[in-house]
């Protein structure tokens, strides 16, 4: 995901359900999830309530869920 995309995220997250990880500052943050740099920067991934590592359209369905403006188009996504 561009910078441009998180930005944007995070400016309409107003209730900040989401916590955002810059990896490039935070890199050991990969570590608990025995992920690599190279491969979180390949696709998009997302760490859900329960622990679990979700990548690509799973991750962005999370973040969705998340963010009012975003819960229709997940809806939708979902029923196809």
């Amino acid at each position: 995901m561009c910078q441009r995309e998180v930005t944007h995220y995070r400016r309409i997250d107003h209730q900040q359900n989401i916590s955002w990880i810059d990896l490039a500052r935070e890199p050991d943050a990969l570590i608990e999830y025995s992920l690599t740099y190279e491969s979180a920067m390949q696709q998009l991934h997302a760490v859900n309530t329960a622990g679990q590592v979700v990548m690509g359209l799973d991750a962005f369905l999370l973040i969705w869920e998340h963010i009012d403006r975003y819960r229709f188009l997940r809806g939708f996504i979902l029923k196809l």
